[in-house]
Parts: C-alpha cells; sequence; structure tokens
C-alpha cells in the first residue's frame, strides 16, 4: 500500500518500528464519535436517573470502568486505587464489560469494597453510564486508542487514563481528563480521583 492510516502516533511509531515502514508512508487520522449521540446534554438527568435506578445518594462519586479485556485495560488497578482511598471516600466504581469477574470480585473483597465495587456486565446503553457517571476510569496498560475515552468525554464525563493510551495524545491533562504515567501508577490515580 502507498499509504498506511493509524489511529494514533503511538500506533505510527509502533509500525515503523515493527514493520520498518517509512515514516512518510504513515498517517494518523484519530478515531472520531458521532456527537450527535454522544452528547452533555443528557447529563443531568442520566446523573439523577442512575443514582435512583441503584440506590446511589446525589453525593456519591461515580467512577466508570467500561470495556472488556479486563487485565490490558487496568481493573484490577482501578479496583487497587478505589481500595487506596481513604475509607470514608463516598466513591463508587461501576464496572461494565463481559467476561471472567471472579478473581476481580475476590479483589474486591480483599480491599473491603464490596459495596463499593458493582459488577454489571454487558450494557447496550453505555451511553447513559457516561453521561451518568462522573469520571470514567481507564487505568490502560496498553490501547491504541480507546473509543470508550472519545465515548465519555463527548457526553461531558472527564476521562483518568494512561499515557500509553493513545487517546493522551488528544487530552489536556488537568483540564478536561487527567493522564497518568501507566495503568500501575495507583498513587497517580488515587490523586486524580481525590481531585473530583
Amino acid at each position: 500500500s502507498k499509504i498506511i492510516t493509524s489511529v494514533s502516533h503511538r500506533c505510527k511509531e509502533e509500525v515503523i518500528r515493527h514493520f520498518n515502514v517509512s515514516p512518510d508512508r504513515i498517517r494518523v487520522i484519530h478515531n472520531g464519535v458521532d456527537l450527535e449521540y454522544f452528547h452533555p446534554s443528557h447529563r443531568e438527568a442520566e446523573a439523577k436517573r442512575l443514582r435512583e435506578a441503584f440506590g446511589f445518594r446525589a453525593e456519591d462519586i461515580l467512577v466508570l470502568f467500561c470495556g472488556t479485556g479486563f487485565r490490558r485495560k487496568g481493573l484490577g488497578s482501578a479496583i487497587e486505587a478505589v481500595g487506596s482511598l481513604s475509607p470514608s471516600a463516598n466513591v463508587r466504581l461501576l464496572v461494565l464489560g463481559e467476561g471472567g469477574v471472579a478473581a476481580y470480585r475476590t479483589m474486591a473483597r480483599r480491599f473491603k469494597l464490596t459495596e463499593k465495587v458493582f459488577f454489571l456486565g454487558g450494557r447496550k446503553n453505555v451511553r447513559d453510564f457516561y453521561a451518568g457517571c462522573d469520571v470514567l476510569l481507564h487505568p490502560t496498560y496498553y490501547d491504541p486508542f480507546p473509543n470508550v475515552c472519545l465515548e465519555a468525554m463527548a457526553c461531558g464525563c472527564p476521562v483518568i487514563t494512561t499515557a500509553v493510551a493513545g487517546v493522551s495524545e488528544i487530552i489536556a491533562n488537568g483540564v478536561d481528563s487527567f493522564i497518568v504515567e501507566n495503568g500501575r501508577d495507583i498513587d497517580g490515580i488515587v490523586r486524580c480521583l481525590n481531585e473530583l
């Protein structure tokens, strides 16, 4: 092919490194989302509806983890970070996605988080969760350009993700969302959660 399209500069560098392709042949085009479908206009109504549906209080901070491939996307780090918060923190971690959750349920019990971590399985109405939650936590260990972050931000939901996620290339760190070094940066994730 004459031209190769990459979703991020990180992916471009990987293609150059692994396949010895000239940088001149690669164009970076970031993913996009439907800004009419993913829109912040639903935030107030969905925040209220979500809290009522699950019995959360108005003062609870709803942290969303969304995706499959729990290990690569850092669910263990998300649980550990919530477990590292002050015991009085009113954070609730909502986990959307399909896959083996037994080890993560055990981890939540070990951190005494059975009342703070909710495994909700796969959902078709993910947009409602973006709109209703206070932040999306995506502490991925590797992700070329996660659409989940774009969708959440388009809904007005800030994101905490890692520098290894391609989407970090378009985030104004500390302005519209937060970037930590990597998925193992529990202290960094905790600092971001404490800023909410």
